[in-house]
């Protein structure tokens, strides 16, 4: 049910025109009856398979043409995350609350994506989080991070700010790096007046 709404294909559309949506999407074959409701045979979605099926990963880029996407709808299972070339679709801002729990890794790249990116409420087992999605704006506050996050890459976005807390960053994280995309000088700061952590570089 959930992965219906997320790439909008509701279930209350009739049997024909769900398998119509997703096929012009590019993540179901016309002539193939039988995937309509079985997601894990869906273009783009790997699952462990088993008593019952869950679905593991999920790989969204060209030729693939997504009418909408709304992640607050994926399964809670999903450990990894792909979204590549969607600039077309429609998309319900990035709720980092509503993302699978399970999630260890995300990339979303070529996306125009307006909205905020809240670090503050990750999934407590993410690793990874890369975002080469356009118009990301805000305040982006770097505190209460998952302590397994190793690598962030975020660029081309207008936040106004980035707030960091040394004291938030993991035992194992690697590194930070934010590109801003804006017209005017972002403000950057240490929330405890120290010295910016050298793993964060801001471009």
């Amino acid at each position: 049910k959930g992965m219906h709404h997320a790439v909008n294909c509701e279930n209350f559309l009739s049997f024909d025109k769900q398998r119509d949506a997703l096929v012009q999407q590019g993540l179901l074959s016309r002539n193939d009856m039988f995937s309509v409701t079985d997601v894990c045979r869906w273009e783009g979605v790997t699952c462990r398979l088993g008593p019952v099926n869950l679905v593991r990963e999920i790989r969204w880029e060209f030729p693939l043409q997504i009418a909408r996407i709304n992640i607050r709808w994926l399964p809670f299972t999903v450990e990894s995350l792909y979204i590549g070339d969607q600039q077309r679709a429609k998309k319900a801002a990035i709720d980092t609350r509503y993302l699978p729990r399970d999630l260890k890794t995300v990339e979303i790249t070529v996306c125009s994506w307006p909205g905020r990116l809240d670090m503050t409420s990750l999934p407590r087992h993410m690793e990874k989080l890369v975002s080469h999605a356009k118009h990301l704006c805000g305040t982006l506050t770097i505190v209460n991070l998952p302590k397994t996050l190793k690598t962030v890459h975020i660029t081309f976005n207008w936040f106004s700010a980035i707030l960091v807390d040394n004291q938030a960053l993991p035992h194992s994280f690697e590194e930070m790096k934010l590109e801003y995309g804006g017209k005017y000088k972002m403000r950057v700061r240490e929330i405890n007046g120290d010295k910016m952590d050298g793993r964060i570089t801001v471009q």
